[in-house]
């Protein structure tokens, strides 16, 4: 007889993460002694070529998205997706990019917040008392279908 696992109930929050999501270049800087899944994985796929070539330049999407995305971005332009006291907001990295600034002040919900901007390597974080906090960095489109009413960050 075996029993159930418990996990995760309907309603249920679970708790974020934080993470960076970066070039692999950056992160061998900051953790030189990770190690990388093999290529060899018994499945006949060459993992040298993209599967996904082209569709970050697309405006179409794998699948219908009831939510479509305003503003002058592209569906697929990368945003910074953070989340604070039930507020959401949106940091096109094509606004960052224009704000020219490594890391800034802003605030959501009230909290302030740090917003860094990596750049060389496509990178944006959320911190809070100098610490990584949990974030997403997410195609235009695909954050904007979960949080549609999201406040979205703009240079100018």
């Amino acid at each position: 007889m075996s029993e159930a696992i418990s996990g995760p109930q309907q309603g249920m929050k679970l708790d974020s993460l934080a993470l960076t999501h970066t070039s692999w270049g950056a992160w061998q800087q900051t953790h030189p002694n990770s190690e990388v899944l093999s290529r060899d994985t018994g499945v006949r796929r060459d993992y040298t070529q993209d599967p996904y070539a082209g569709y970050e330049n697309s405006p179409r999407t794998l699948f219908p998205v009831i939510n479509r995305a305003p503003g002058p971005w592209h569906p697929k332009e990368w945003v910074l997706g953070v989340e604070i006291n039930g507020k959401y907001k949106a940091y096109p990295f094509a606004e960052l990019s224009v704000q020219g600034l490594r890391q800034f002040t802003d605030v959501i919900a009230g909290e302030r917040t740090t917003i860094v901007w990596d750049e060389e390597n496509k990178s944006a974080a959320m911190l809070r008392d100098s610490e990584i906090q949990p974030s997403i960095t997410a195609f235009w489109f695909a954050w904007y279908a979960f949080h549609p009413g999201a406040e979205v960050f703009q240079s100018r």
